[in-house]
């Protein structure tokens, strides 16, 4: 997350006026993109392996009692 943040900041620090490191240049558009995906997707996988092991079936069904 914080080498995320890093990345997204650094985009908003280009003072070229064209080029890759310009404000509408490749770095402003891809690069933030594709750090916060990725980022995203780490995290959503981490996510589900954490709370998918914590969920436990039980070992047989609930059978109703007949009074």
């Amino acid at each position: 997350g914080v080498t995320a943040m890093v990345l997204l900041l650094l985009g908003t620090t280009t003072w070229a006026g064209d080029g890759f490191w310009a404000v509408d240049g490749g770095y402003a558009l891809f690069i933030p993109t594709l750090v916060m995906l990725v980022w995203l997707a780490v995290v959503s996988g981490f996510l589900v392996r954490r709370y998918s092991a914590a969920v436990t079936t039980p070992e047989q069904a609930a059978v109703p009692s007949r009074p």
